[in-house]
């Protein structure tokens, strides 16, 4: 027996021709989220930053975010060159984590050139809070009906009304558990139970000072 996905609109508020996207909106609330864990964090590491500036990094974070370009050099090029004009148009839809990755790095690397600071140390944060607005994006994905796994006959199967009649693994549930949940509690773990956060450089990305390349 398989459940039925509902078929819901992508849009939550629309007014006159602004539209308010659950999509968008779990950009929103990722980054937002973000900043806060950034700020909560702070006082156990070693990243020397106040508090105050660190709501600088939500600009150069809605900055970086250019999820579009991915769709367009990844996924659907011939199209979109041939269409330039609908390249800036995000509210229609087609974003990549692809072309979202490689903008965001770069501002944060501007971000951490500008206050002078670590970026492994600033990347550990990063690597911290991420994972929220990833896994919200993955909710969206389910919302708006697309991203849907193959045929199955598991018990915890799905229909999705755009993808026909047939049962389909829930597989943006399996990505918003992973990439979501999964991806951030683990980095968690290592940062504030195990105390590494405390050192810089030690948690996600970077390496522990005094090692050899």
């Amino acid at each position: 027996m398989a459940f039925m996905q509902p078929d819901l609109s992508p849009v939550l508020v629309q007014i006159g021709p602004v539209a308010v996207r659950y999509y968008g909106l779990a950009y929103v609330v990722g980054i937002v989220a973000g900043i806060w864990l950034i700020r909560a964090v702070l006082p156990r590491s070693p990243l020397v930053i106040d508090a105050p500036a660190i709501d600088d990094v939500a600009v150069f974070a809605i900055v970086g975010v250019g999820g579009r370009l991915g769709q367009v050099l990844v996924y659907e090029p011939a199209y979109d060159l041939a269409h330039p004009a609908e390249i800036v148009q995000t509210w229609t839809g087609g974003m990549s984590f692809h072309g979202g990755l490689v903008p965001v790095v770069l501002a944060g690397l501007v971000f951490c050139r500008i206050r002078r600071l670590d970026p492994l140390a600033f990347g550990d944060l990063l690597v911290l809070v991420a994972p929220v607005g990833i896994g919200l994006g993955r909710l969206a994905n389910v919302i708006n009906g697309e991203l849907w796994g193959r045929v199955t006959a598991v018990p915890w199967a799905v229909i999705v009304q755009r993808a026909g009649p047939e049962p389909r693994h829930p597989s943006q549930l399996y990505d918003a558990l992973g990439e979501g949940a999964l991806l951030f509690g683990l980095p968690w773990l290592l940062a504030v139970r195990a105390g590494s956060l405390r050192r810089p450089q030690r948690t996600c990305v970077g390496r522990p000072h005094g090692t050899r390349h």
